[in-house]
């Protein structure tokens, strides 16, 4: 029997894929989980699938995220089980790349080394991964979607409920396959079946947060996004500058190709109206447009050797930049919650009720926590997951002073040993009737304002 020779470019996927695994493995190891991640991991352990999809309804976003965690908290794993699960789906993603996209192995390596795929998008556990994933599936499955109607559908059914970008992006996908192929009916009847339901899903509630469509006017969410989509950590200008060379590199390349041109564009003019208008949440928003920008030329499949080259030293340079923050998430911390909630553990300070304020950062702990719950001195109730509502917006807008002035009241009238967490250090404790028990230690790089103090009452002295 003669032996067939082993090409080395057939090694290529399976060395970049393990050498991907290895490196975000290791690197969620050494990740803590912040309010973003506590969030999802609350909600899908303490709220039913009924009011999950209520509560998405505040949140502002589609539900497919939380239902995939819901079976890990169903089985009873831990906090960490979240991470695993986003590690898979990263890890997948990455397969569908180097297995099916028709990039070399250079732009393949360098892709997987950038920013959003080693870091944002494998080791913060977050919805961006589907829309990654799901986005690379249709652009895979592109060129069958005419002999395979239904499957695409179904497809885009699940990118649409991603998140807020996912939707926007399978919307586009939808509106261009009605149009292509408008004898499809029954095709076309799921997108628009599915379109319809989550328009009504996400119709906001009288008592939302932001209940009015424009929130603000944010003048640096365009250049944010485009300029740190391929060259993140750059100063924003320069960043932008030059993600407008590689994104118009990008669209110059398939002006031929409208259909591509089209997936390209239309979503990047929607969310950059998102964006200004309504939220843009820094590189992790931004990360979907390199995202798109994949898709597209997944899609398009242009012969341009320029803009091969200029998207490659954009990924280069974006790889690089990634090194210092990897780094960092090896030797520092990225949130100080699990810090905060392994001393109270540890030293089993679960016998006090907890206090905490400000919301949005004391959630962050609340999943290190035995009972999984704190009073929310803002909203002057207990929970895990935050509410998503005005209460919730006004009680972020609650000073320091005051949230503990009405924890100290409320635990006076129920008699009962309390702490209270603050992500802001008090000055003077002891002058406002407060002992510090305990501060947060480690260097925090990312998520700075989720440093916490931690402070015991003393006796009935004046707050």
């Amino acid at each position: 029997m003669v032996k067939k020779k082993v090409r080395t470019e057939d090694l290529t996927p399976m060395l970049l894929l393990a050498v991907y695994i290895a490196a975000t493995f290791v690197l969620a190891l050494h990740h803590e989980p912040w309010r973003d991640e506590a969030d999802s991991w609350l909600v899908v352990n303490d709220a039913s699938i009924p009011a999950i999809l209520e509560w998405t309804r505040y949140a502002a976003t589609p539900p497919l995220w939380y239902l995939l965690l819901k079976p890990l908290a169903w089985l009873g794993l831990p906090y960490f089980s979240q991470t695993v699960f986003h590690l898979i789906l990263a890890w997948t993603t990455a397969a569908v790349f180097l297995f099916a996209a028709p990039f070399s192995r250079l732009t393949k390596g360098l892709y997987l080394a950038s920013f959003y795929p080693i870091y944002q998008y494998s080791v913060i556990a977050r919805s961006y991964v589907l829309t990654t994933l799901l986005l690379f599936i249709a652009a895979a499955l592109y060129p069958t979607r005419r002999e395979h109607p239904i499957r695409y559908a179904i497809l885009l059914v699940l990118l649409l409920n991603t998140n807020i970008h996912g939707a926007v992006i399978a919307a586009t996908l939808m509106f261009l396959f009605a149009i292509e192929r408008p004898r499809q009916i029954a095709a076309i009847a799921i997108m628009v079946a599915a379109l319809a339901v989550l328009t009504i899903e996400l119709r906001p509630p009288v008592d939302a947060a932001y209940p009015a469509i424009v929130r603000y006017i944010d003048p640096e969410a365009v250049p944010a996004s485009i300029g740190y989509a391929f060259l993140p950590t750059l100063p924003l200008y320069l960043a932008f500058a030059g993600g407008i060379v590689v994104l118009g590199s990008i669209a110059w390349s398939m002006r031929s190709h409208y259909d591509a041109l089209a997936i390209l564009v239309v979503p990047t003019a929607i969310l950059a109206v998102i964006h200004t208008l309504i939220w843009f949440g820094g590189y992790h928003h931004a990360g979907i447009l390199l995202t798109l920008s994949v898709a597209a030329l997944w899609i398009a499949r242009p012969s341009s050797k320029t803009t091969a080259l200029i998207f490659n030293i954009a990924l280069l340079i974006s790889a690089i930049a990634a090194i210092p923050i990897e780094k960092r998430e090896i030797t520092d911390a990225f949130s100080g919650a699990q810090e905060m909630g392994q001393f109270i553990g540890d030293h089993h300070l679960d016998r006090y009720e907890l206090a905490g304020h400000k919301p949005y950062e004391c959630e962050a702990v609340v999943p290190y926590l035995p009972h999984r719950q704190i009073y929310y001195a803002g909203l002057g109730r207990y929970g895990s997951y935050l509410p998503w509502n005005r209460a919730l917006r006004e009680a972020g807008n609650m000073s320091y002073r005051e949230a503990a002035m009405h924890a100290a009241d409320f635990f006076a009238s129920q008699n009962k040993p309390w702490l209270l967490l603050l992500n802001a250090k008090m000055t003077f404790p002891e002058r406002h009737g407060y002992r510090l028990v305990f501060a947060t230690r480690r260097n925090v790089f990312w998520v700075t304002d989720e440093k916490f103090w931690l402070y015991e009452p003393l006796g009935d002295k004046k707050r």
